[in-house]
């Protein structure tokens, strides 16, 4: 809905973490089940069109020298890095929030904007394709 439109990118814009994943797993709520695949893509897929159709600028697997970031959305006030993992039997989302910080931090995600003057924000977001079809859990990297 366009409510919710507005109400992500004012989120976006005032770097509220809590809201903007509220308002993601609102509009992810609204994709019928049937149609979900159980892919990391296709939750990462789900979320760059989400941005795209907000007019964020939206890029997913940018590649740095170390590796690749699940999602970059920038604004002119923001840059907000992902790394999403997908919940699967044997896992537990405390160690993909573990696994998706490593990753961040070891890659040096970061490093590629270091010169930009916008606020940067490092997030992991694990996805549950099984029971619950949203983001059950989201930290900020540090």
């Amino acid at each position: 809905s366009i409510n919710y439109l507005a109400k992500l990118t004012r989120a976006m814009d005032s770097a509220s973490y809590e809201e903007i994943f509220d308002i993601i797993n609102t509009l992810l709520a609204t994709i019928p089940y049937d149609i979900h695949l159980p892919y990391e893509k296709y939750w990462q897929t789900a979320f760059y069109l989400i941005f795209t159709v907000l007019g964020f600028r939206t890029t997913a697997e940018l590649r740095t020298s170390l590796g690749r970031i699940d999602a970059v959305i920038t604004s002119s006030k923001h840059i907000y890095l992902f790394e999403f993992k997908l919940l699967k039997k044997g896992t537990t989302t405390r160690r993909l929030l573990k696994e998706a910080a490593r990753q961040i931090n070891e890659t040096e995600y970061a490093k590629r904007f270091a010169c930009d003057s916008r606020q940067l924000h490092k997030l992991t977001a694990v996805f549950d394709e099984k029971d619950r079809k949203s983001i059950i859990k989201w930290k900020i990297v540090v």
